[in-house]
């Protein structure tokens, strides 16, 4: 189970690099929120 979190959470990590490419700070913001959840 943590294993398939993990490969989840990277897959969520790569598409919201690709949404976010544009809006450095929108991606930044991601990961903190991303990492206190």
């Amino acid at each position: 189970a943590l294993f398939s979190d993990n490969v989840l959470a990277a897959s969520v990590v790569v598409n919201s690099t690709i949404v976010n490419a544009k809006d450095p700070s929108k991606h930044v913001f991601h990961l903190v929120t991303d990492k206190l959840t």
